[in-house]
């Protein structure tokens, strides 16, 4: 127990939580594993301690929560949490666009174009939530307002863990992309009512999307796990 104690400081707290949120937004986690305290311990080599506080943290984000009986999983989202998380989002990416769009200056305008590009360009399905994220996270930037962009952070992980289990629809990112460069135009005019409307409209297409996606899951395991009852 000694030896494991000085191993404490190689790896830290915050690059734990990190690293096992980018797992979970991977998909190397999925909704309803279970992350067991001595395996994570010897993944990084720590003392329970460290663990426990990641795992801590990571629950008040959302995206590990505590069954009783059962121990720390990564957490289920349902479709009526989806719901109320996205319309809060929504309504927090707006007002994060209206005072964006005072501040926007010629360097924002082009990091949103280069994401923007990006997503058009990503191979990797897992990878669009973290461009995504990217490109309403520099708006929430240049908000000056780091509450409002902390909130949209957290909305933002609590939703990650769905977004990345939920099945690809090529034609929902292409006409995300025209929403995009429809607020970024907004954002380079310094309207700031034009840059609300169009991100609340954005995350109105956002969410219904989602939802189809999540029932069409939700018909799929709940058919799956018919099936594993019947053999």
């Amino acid at each position: 127990m000694e030896t494991q104690e000085k191993t404490d400081e190689r790896v830290t707290v915050t690059e734990i939580v990190e690293d096992l949120k980018q797992k979970v937004f991977r998909g190397e986690y999925t909704p309803g594993d279970r992350l067991r305290e001595a395996d994570i311990c010897s993944q990084y080599h720590v003392s329970r301690t460290p663990v426990r506080e990641a795992f801590r943290l990571l629950q008040n984000e959302g995206i590990l929560e505590y069954i009783p009986r059962c121990g720390v999983q990564v957490a289920s989202l349902t479709l009526e949490e989806l719901h109320q998380s996205q319309v809060i989002r929504g309504m927090l990416e707006g007002l994060s666009a209206r005072l964006a769009a005072s501040y926007m200056d010629e360097e924002g305008i082009e990091g949103l174009r280069r994401i923007n590009q990006q997503i058009k360009e990503v191979e990797i399905y897992n990878e669009l939530g973290e461009l995504d994220a990217q490109f309403h996270g520099l708006i929430a930037r240049y908000s000056h307002n780091p509450m409002l962009e902390d909130f949209i952070w957290q909305i933002h992980n609590r939703t990650g863990i769905i977004r990345y289990t939920l099945p690809y629809n090529k034609e929902r990112t292409e006409n995300s992309l025209k929403e995009h460069k429809d607020i970024i135009h907004a954002l380079e005019l310094h309207d700031e009512e034009l840059a609300e409307k169009y991100t609340q409209i954005h995350f109105k297409m956002s969410l219904k999307a989602l939802e189809e996606k999540m029932n069409d899951y939700l018909s799929q395991q709940k058919e799956a796990k018919k099936r594993r009852k019947r053999k």
